[in-house]
């Protein structure tokens, strides 16, 4: 009926599809009838004006593969079958579109090796996109934390000028009277100067707090300088390994990504329950911190972490250090059977964190003993976390 519609078994207008079917009217052909569609776009030099033609189709001509050698193969129903890594299997060569691909025996095994590249590379993209967020958040605590070291750097720099602020209170003390919080006084450069003070302490009391101040930022700037090289190193290799996280494609590269991460430990594993021997620490709550000297540093954060941390986990040369008289964590610092080559700063930093790990933690001055760890011992009976010492010595923290 010269291409019209004569009946169908339902009618549809242009309202809802593209290729209405209304009795009377011309008949279009589907959108992937490839053989028609490209029958009758060869009078036209503009493909894009014709829907029929698939884009695969479009960008082969574009490119300059033969018109006539796509239609030859279209009227023989002739074809080959090639897989594309990332992008299919087509049934014609597209080296004009420049990608490489591999001839198979059929399309099926074309289709076959394709899915399981987009499985692998779903499987990659989701497990990616996981462990990207968690690097990310690593990454930015490394940022604040090297900020944080950078201000206490300028603080330890600033030494000097805290400790001329203790002695020019004494200098001047005879003019500051009982409540004053500041004092102006002229510094040894003859420039005014105005130091804060603490109202409720005399001035000698004001003067050793700012020497005490000036001591701690001397001690720690050697420390200090040790974090951030350590943590810019750190963040150096994160960055690293992030840019290479973006870039890989199977899941032998991100498997063998995600062992480093967890090698630095940078990562946490959602899900995976770890048998307690396989854990950190056999699964007790022990928390690790570096010394001013390279010493490890070991506190328990409970009664039982305290218990495995003296008596399984350290060695008898190996220091360990108690808040006196007050509920503390067990606090050990690993001496690699050399506790004569410990130096005071490691000592201190130590007895620091049995402070901080202390019911006295909020007091200005607090007494830790330290004595090795072949003096300490657990009373037979006694409950988690109980410990008996001797032979100890005293370092005393101030806040």
């Amino acid at each position: 009926a010269g291409g019209n519609v004569i009946c169908a078994s339902k009618w549809i207008g242009p309202q809802l599809s593209k290729r209405p079917v209304e009795p009377g009217k011309p008949y279009v052909h589907p959108p992937f009838s490839p053989k028609r569609a490209l029958a009758d776009a060869l009078p036209t030099d503009d493909l894009n004006e014709f829907e029929g033609v698939s884009p695969i189709v479009k960008q082969l001509l574009e490119h300059g593969f033969p018109l006539v050698d796509i239609q030859s193969r279209l009227d023989s129903e002739s074809f080959d079958s090639y897989y594309y890594p990332g992008h299919g299997a087509y049934p014609l060569p597209l080296e004009t579109l420049g990608l490489k691909g591999v001839q198979r025996a059929s399309i099926s095994a074309s289709l076959e090796q394709h899915f399981s590249w987009l499985i692998e590379h779903d499987r990659v993209a989701q497990h990616r996109s996981s462990l990207l967020a968690q690097l990310k958040r690593v990454e930015l605590a490394r940022e604040v934390a090297l900020a944080e070291l950078a201000e206490a750097a300028e603080t330890a720099r600033n030494a000097r000028a805290i400790q001329i602020k203790g002695e020019l209170i004494l200098a001047y003390q005879s003019q500051i009277e009982s409540g004053d919080s500041q004092m102006r006084v002229w510094d040894y450069e003859g420039q005014p100067l105005d130091i804060p003070l603490k109202a409720d302490q005399t001035p000698q009391e004001n003067a050793d707090r700012y020497f005490l101040k000036a001591k701690k930022a001397k001690n720690r700037a050697s420390e200090i300088e040790g974090q951030i090289a350590r943590l810019e190193v750190d963040l150096l290799r994160l960055r690293s390994v992030i840019d290479r996280l973006h870039s890989l494609e199977s899941w032998d590269d991100f498997e063998g990504i995600r062992s480093e991460a967890d090698e630095f430990r940078w990562t946490t594993r959602s899900g995976e329950a770890l048998p307690k021997e396989d854990r950190p620490f056999a699964g007790f709550s022990v928390k690790e911190f570096l010394s001013p000297g390279g010493w490890r540093v070991l506190c328990g954060t409970n009664a039982t972490a305290n218990d495995y941390l003296t008596t399984k986990l350290s060695r008898p040369s190996d220091l360990w250090f108690h808040v006196r008289g007050a509920t503390s964590a067990h606090v050990v610092l690993c001496t690699n059977n050399q506790p004569s080559k410990v130096q005071k700063a490691d000592l201190e930093f130590a007895a620091q964190v049995a402070v901080n790990n202390s019911s006295s933690k909020h007091s200005s001055f607090v007494s830790v003993d330290y004595t090795e760890r072949r003096h300490v011992r657990k009373p037979r009976g006694a409950s988690p976390g109980t410990a008996v010492y001797t032979r100890e010595k005293t370092i005393h923290v101030h806040a």
